[in-house]
């Protein structure tokens, strides 16, 4: 069975990272000063990768190569204004997808970074305004691959119990979002008995 194809760029950017080939569609990254999360590489997909998509995918990865599970991944956007929601997206999806993917907007030019134990590099720019290039890329329809590292001081140091910080900002994400669902379920079974009787 073929591997995904996000996993050859996962790989190419652990072996040589910081690489950039969006650069020329105007997408920067931002580092910050002893990042947890550093990012190694930005893709702008190709017309047979992208088939169509207006997405920025995100892989978080340990220095092994596995993906970081659960962690949040923030997002904005130039001009965004104050009532306009950007939840963050959780690294929560299958082996067979990159860990999470933001929509993009017409004329939205996004910013996206980890949210975490610590300062997470910015990669910013990313956009759709650009010109057909093949039935898979065209204009509106571009998508993009960005690929975090979780640095030293974000990963491998374990804290209480043995877990490490990422491990457990992982686990309190995931037990939010069950509460979350567990409080929505009983709101509707009490909503539906109080209609029973």
């Amino acid at each position: 069975m073929a591997q995904p194809w996000f996993l050859a760029y996962d790989r190419a950017y652990l072996a040589r990272p910081y690489q950039n080939d969006a650069e020329p569609y105007g997408v920067t990254v931002e580092k910050v000063d002893t990042p947890h999360y550093r990012a190694i590489g930005v893709h702008h997909l190709t017309p047979d990768e992208n088939r169509g998509l207006h997405n920025v995918f995100v892989e978080v990865i340990d220095a092994r190569g596995e993906r970081v599970r659960g962690i949040p991944v923030a997002y904005t956007w130039r001009g965004r204004r104050d009532d306009q929601e950007a939840p963050p997206v959780a690294v929560d999806k299958s082996d067979d997808e990159p860990g999470a993917n933001i929509p993009m907007g017409l004329n939205q030019f996004l910013t996206v970074w980890v949210t975490g134990p610590g300062p997470s590099d910015r990669v910013a720019g990313l956009a759709t305004v650009f010109p057909d290039e093949g039935a898979g890329n065209y204009m509106g329809h571009h998508s993009f691959l960005v690929v975090f590292l979780a640095g030293e001081n974000a990963g491998p140091a374990p804290g209480p119990g043995g877990w490490t910080q990422l491990e457990l900002q992982g686990l309190m994400y995931e037990l939010t979002n069950a509460s979350n669902a567990i409080g929505n379920a009983q709101s509707m079974i009490d909503s539906k008995l109080r209609g029973v009787s």
